[in-house]
Formats: structure tokens, sequence, C-alpha cells
């Protein structure tokens, strides 16, 4: 089965974002590999998510070795340049999405069973007034053959 995880994270933001939550403000939400460089021309003026995948680990679901339990990361790189209190803002709407979608985050795709964020890494660079946090989603399939 072929599954598009940045398509389905991408989906799930696009159709749970609530605006009234970040300021009135919806940010652009793109898998990284489709941009080529990020544009905040607009003076501030917009907010980023971009979408990375990491790598799929595979483990043995128990004794016997037949079923796996399996995992990939999908890291939410979340950027600003309007203010601190934004990039919280957005990282609060992304934890809220995650949270209300935790057992199988993308209905109509039974392929994974949980969603539950691992890590929080704050990457804001003051000297350039931008606002950044990464996220680690981590998206679970549990006993498949």
């Amino acid at each position: 089965m072929a599954v598009d995880l940045l398509s389905d994270v991408k989906t799930l933001f696009d159709n749970n974002w609530l605006s009234a939550n970040t300021g009135s403000r919806t940010p652009t939400i793109n898998s990284i590999f489709e941009n080529k460089r990020v544009d905040f021309s607009m003076g501030g003026n917009k907010d980023f998510i971009f979408l990375y995948e990491g790598n799929e680990v595979d483990e043995d679901a128990g004794a016997g070795g037949g079923a796996k339990h399996k995992s990939n990361p999908v890291f939410i790189d979340i950027r600003t340049m309007h203010s601190r209190n934004q990039v919280l803002l957005m990282r609060n709407e992304v934890e809220r999405i995650i949270i209300a979608n935790e057992k199988n985050p993308f209905s109509g795709n039974p392929f994974f069973d949980i969603a539950d964020i691992t890590n929080f890494t704050d990457l804001s660079d003051k000297s350039i007034n931008l606002w950044r946090f990464l996220l680690t989603l981590k998206l679970e399939r549990f006993n498949k053959q």
C-alpha cells in the first residue's frame, strides 16, 4: 500500500486549522521539497509550516516475528517572522490538531493507528527576527503483516 505521509499530514492540518486560534492567520503548509526558498519578503506577514519525512522504523511486534510494529516520523517545521507569540500560537494549534486526531489520525486511511508529538525544539534566531519550532510527529502502525 502506497502512503504519502506528507500529503496526509498537510490535509489533516488544512482540514482542521482554526485561524481564530492563531491571531486570524493561516500559515502556508507545504512539503519542504515544494519550495526552493522561504519568501519572507512581505515583511513578516507570512507564516509557514514545512513538512519533512523521516526514516521508517520496523520492529518485530512479538515472538515469532510475523507481525511488525512500524513507526514513521514526520518533522513539522513552524516558521514566522511576525513574533514569538505567533510561533507559540501556531505550535499550540498544531498540538491541538494532533491531540484531537491522535487515534486513527487520517480518516479514510487506516494505515496508521496513532499519532503523537514526541519532541519540540526551539530553533528561533532573534538576530534575524525568525521565530521557529521543529516538532517531531511519530506515526505508528501496530501488529501489521
